[in-house]
């Protein structure tokens, strides 16, 4: 937002309190009355703590939305320039939009890179007066404190400016824009009442559903709409999820629109021999930085039996999608998330790991082995480590607890502890070592050590009776 430094500080904050009544009436339009406030930022410094980088925002805008659940922690959007281009989630990581990435590429490769290092990482918000002397300060006394307007006061002002007719001259959510929304809500409205139709059911059964492109990239090489084998025959998809009351083999359901604008159940993508609810898949998060066995609510293969898709309900009621690859010889799984209006899109790392023909199915049983195993030593493990590279593991949280092959639990700062090393020089001297699970990790770093003392001790000896003679 470019400000005019002739106008007043009062000025200044009266325009940047209608702009975020405009950004509290477009969240609302999305997301009904989840917005519990708005806190403005002069100066924004996204940083990751462990590699030092800084990003800097100016007239930057943290839009809360509440999650409906009073023990759970709330999304942040972070708005500026008129777009979303960030999402805080429960976790405090940060996730840029893949638009507002590219915008930056054509900008600056450099920013480009930063902003890829930060993505995904822990981020917290600072207070409103937080002024730390180690971050660069470009706030000076022309711009405008920052401030929050709670949900209240938002509403106050809406109604405010609903009546005066403020702000429209400056409005940077334009009204054309909202009204391309409108539109697109009828038209998926419509498109619903039709798939409820023609289930049987009303639209008050569905309970949530998610969108798919056809055209998202699921591997590096396939599209969704390649994988069902249609392509260029739906304009969109959608994933849907019945309530409970609703009767039928199922829940869970894909359908397609047509480009003439017919809906259609996907042949040949449904739950097939019994395979449903209760059944597990070890699920590759993003970007790779979490595998963890996931209950799945329902489980689609394709008539090859060798992918298909797992749908599950997440956390805030959303449905979730999976890609998965079937195991060869067993009937167990592996997948990864699918870009969808409720899930952000996979990195090329795993888009790779998924393309058949980079992953072959013997690597992928070897690859289901290998993450059964370390599953059964800590709940979670890395994309890293279940590759068929030992040369790019990662080590696991230092507090995650490990169940070793005798049956006793350590961590890896219980084991730098035994060792008397640091945690970090545990941590680089575990990704080092070469093992197929953790485990043999530990063992081979414990016996190294006692090999080193057994030499020191032998050493020392031979010393002694060097002096002696």
């Amino acid at each position: 937002m470019k400000e005019n430094t002739e106008l007043s500080k009062e000025d200044k904050r009266e325009k940047i309190e209608q702009q975020m009544v405009r950004i509290y009436k477009s969240y609302q339009i999305i997301h009904g009355n989840a917005v519990t406030k708005i806190t403005y930022y002069n100066q924004l410094i996204i940083s990751n703590q462990q590699s030092q980088i800084m990003y800097g925002l100016e007239d930057t805008f943290a839009v809360n939305l509440d999650s409906g659940d009073k023990k759970g922690k709330d999304k942040t959007a972070i708005y500026q320039n008129g777009v979303e281009i960030a999402i805080i989630d429960e976790n405090s990581n940060i996730t840029f939009s893949q638009e507002y990435l590219l915008s930056m590429k054509k900008i600056s490769i450099s920013i480009y890179i930063v902003l890829q290092k930060i993505n995904g990482q822990h981020f917290e918000l600072p207070d409103l007066q937080e002024n730390k002397e180690d971050l660069p300060q470009i706030v000076n006394d022309e711009k405008v404190s920052n401030f929050t307007l709670q949900k209240e006061e938002l509403d106050i002002k809406k109604a405010e400016s609903e009546k005066n007719n403020l702000g429209e001259a400056t409005q940077e959510i334009t009204t054309e824009a909202m009204k391309e929304q409108e539109p697109e809500q009828k038209d998926e409205e419509a498109n619903m009442r039709k798939i409820a139709q023609k289930s049987g059911r009303t639209i008050e059964d569905i309970k949530s559903c998610s969108t798919i492109d056809p055209k998202e990239k699921i591997t590096d090489e396939k599209s969704f709409e390649n994988v069902i084998n249609a392509t260029g025959r739906y304009t969109k998809i959608f994933v849907v999820a019945a309530n409970e009351k609703v009767q039928g083999n199922s829940r869970f359901a894909f359908w397609g629109i047509t480009a003439d604008g017919q809906v259609e159940q996907i042949p040949g993508l449904e739950e097939r021999n019994g395979v449903n609810t209760g059944k597990s898949i070890y699920s590759i998060n993003r970007d790779g930085s979490e595998v963890k066995e996931q209950q799945t609510a329902a489980l689609f293969t394709l008539p090859n039996q060798r992918e298909g898709f797992s749908v599950t309900i997440g956390q805030y009621g959303i449905v979730e999608t999976t890609y998965i690859r079937r195991s060869p010889t067993e009937n167990k799984f592996i997948g990864s998330s699918i870009n969808s209006s409720t899930q952000k899109p996979t990195t090329t790392e795993v888009q790779e790991f998924m393309n058949e023909r980079r992953t072959t199915d013997d690597e992928l049983q070897e690859t289901i082995d290998r993450t059964e195993h370390q599953l059964n030593e800590t709940e979670k493990t890395k994309l890293n480590n279940i590759d068929d590279d030992l040369n790019n593991d990662r080590a696991i949280d230092l507090d995650a607890k490990i169940t070793l092959h005798d049956g006793t639990v350590t961590t890896l700062r219980d084991e730098a502890e035994r060792l008397n090393i640091s945690p970090e020089e545990y941590k680089k001297e575990f990704e080092q070592a070469k093992g197929d699970c953790f485990s043999d990790k530990i063992e081979l770093i414990r016996d190294t050590y006692e090999d080193r003392g057994e030499r020191t001790l032998e050493s020392d000896a031979l010393d002694r009776i060097n002096r002696h003679e």
